[in-house]
Formats: structure tokens, sequence, C-alpha cells
């Protein structure tokens, strides 16, 4: 007679998740759609719709989360003397202007760092090339040049956030067996909080090799600059009530700092307050629940058309 025993159990598809962070050579392509099927099977809408992103990359007019923020040098190929530097007499714009947003899937950023060595290039948005090239004495069309080992930073990122998704699960007690989870475990589920958190960052050029693309942020006409200064300084006099954590605080001031500065110039640049007064909006509207920044939003409203 023979017998089977089944008395062995499945692993844990949440420590199954978990190893698979802590291992290198495991590709996060596959962790992230292990995940996908957690999220789902948990209804974590929230978690499921950020690992889609990851998974199938950001389009237009979705938020911006800050770990594919990079940052790249603004180079101009000389036919003679090779990439040299495009000097920029404003500060706050060339810091702007050198800032990339990679959102392409994850496995084609996969592919890119181990497709070889070299540079890659973030090309700019048709008009800001043409508004570049027009303060030249030698046009010649400028670039975003990255290294692409700083890539990595985007996948490590990625692995950090769902390893520390996955010890919040087990410590809730939401393991899963093999890839099943019981009523139990769904329903605790249901009454946690399990988002995959992330604020959104100023710029959204996409890594490219060849086209460009990109889109306007919100608009502020010169007309508003006078009510602008005084939404700034009011809003800096208010900061530290709106109890941000320390990395949105001090983006918010840096922000708000930069307005200022190019309210105060003689020649302000719109596309760089109009950008810097997009991420102070973003950092208001992660600030849920605060009256406060609700109040700020709705000032902002009748500035920007």
């Amino acid at each position: 007679m023979l017998y089977f025993d089944f008395g062995c159990d499945m692993e844990s598809v949440v420590l199954q998740l978990q190893r698979e962070c802590l291992d290198s050579s495991v590709p996060i392509l596959d962790i992230l759609r292990k995940a996908l099927v957690v999220a789902r099977k948990l209804l974590l809408v929230d978690a499921q719709a950020w690992i889609e992103k990851e998974l199938n990359g950001y389009q237009s007019g979705d938020a911006r989360p800050p770990h594919r923020l990079l940052t790249g040098q603004i180079r101009v190929r000389n036919p003679y003397h090779g990439w040299q530097p495009l000097i920029f007499d404003d500060p706050v714009e060339a810091n702007y202007l050198s800032k990339c947003f990679s959102g392409q899937p994850i496995g084609e950023l996969e592919h890119l760092i181990k497709s070889g060595d070299g540079l890659l290039e973030f090309p700019f948005d048709p008009a800001t090339l043409k508004r570049l090239m027009g303060g030249m004495d030698l046009p010649l069309p400028p670039t975003r040049i990255l290294d692409r080992a700083s890539m990595r930073g985007i996948l490590d990122a990625v692995r950090n956030m769902l390893l520390e998704w996955t010890l919040k699960l087990e410590n809730d007690g939401i393991m899963g067996e093999g890839l099943g989870f019981t009523s139990e475990e769904k329903e605790a589920a249901s009454h946690g909080h399990y988002t995959i958190n992330y604020n959104a960052p100023v710029a959204n050029s996409q890594i490219q090799q060849g086209s460009y693309g990109s889109k306007q942020s919100i608009s502020i006409a010169p007309s508003d600059f006078q009510a602008l200064g005084e939404f700034i300084a009011n809003l800096k006099s208010q900061i530290r009530e709106l109890q941000l954590d320390p990395a949105d605080n001090a983006q918010l001031n840096a922000d708000a700092d930069g307005v200022d500065s190019q309210l105060a110039s003689p020649r302000p640049n719109r596309m760089v307050i109009e950008q810097l007064m997009k991420s102070i909006t973003n950092i208001l509207e992660g600030c849920t629940g605060s009256l406060l920044a609700s109040g700020f939003l709705n000032r902002l409203a009748g500035l920007g058309s």
C-alpha cells in the first residue's frame, strides 16, 4: 500500500518575497510580478496600483515618485572637443533642468542597466531645446547625460519598498500559504494600511536615446507674480505648522526659496517658477486631512490657470 504525506506546509508567499528582495540575483521584475499577485489577492488597491505602474511604466499625468527622479549633467557635444558642460547664469534653472524622470517599465530599466556600459541621454522637449539654443553663441543642441550604473538606485529603491511592505504584512500576521490567503488574512488586510507610499517630485521627462517628449505643468502668468510672492511669504511663515516629515519639509523650504529667488530676479523664469510651484502643490496635496494645507491649495487654485 502506498502512502502520501501531505503534512508539509507550503512556504509563505510573503516570506518568499522577503527572501527574494534580499537576493540581488533575483530580477526585480520577477519580484514585482509576485507582489502583484499578493496585492490582488488581498485586495490592496493602492499597493496594486503602484506595482502596476512600476511594471507597465508611468504615463503622462501620473504622479511621479521620487525614487525615479535622477540628476543628470547638462552637456553639449562640440564637434571638435566632444561633450562639454552647458553653463547657466541661473543656478535654480540649471538644477531644475538637470532633473530626469525615468518613467519606463521596470523591465526596460533592468535591460538598460544590463545591456552594457556607457552613458544615457535624457533629451529635452523641443520648446526647452529651442529656448536653450537661442541663448547660445554657438547653438549646439544640449541634452542631459547620466551614467548607466546610477540608474541602479531605482531598482534598489523598489526592492527596499517591497521589502518594507512584506515586513509589515508579516508583522500583522498576513503570511499566505503558497499563493493563497485565508479569509482571516484577507479580513485583516482590509482593515490595515498597506500602501506603498511616495510623494511626487518636479520633473517628468523620460529616458530616451533619440526622441523628445514632455509636458508643461501648472501655468503662472506674470500678472500673478505679486500675488504669488504674497502666497510664498505666507507659506514660508507656516511651513513648520504643516508638520511634514524632514524630507518634505526640506523640499518645501527649498522650493519656496527658489520661487522667492525667481521673483526677485529682474527677469523671472516662468518655466522654473511653474515647476517649483508644481512641486509645492504636490507636497501640499500629500498633507491629507490638513486644513492648513487645504487652505493653501485653495489659494493656489486662484493663481494657476
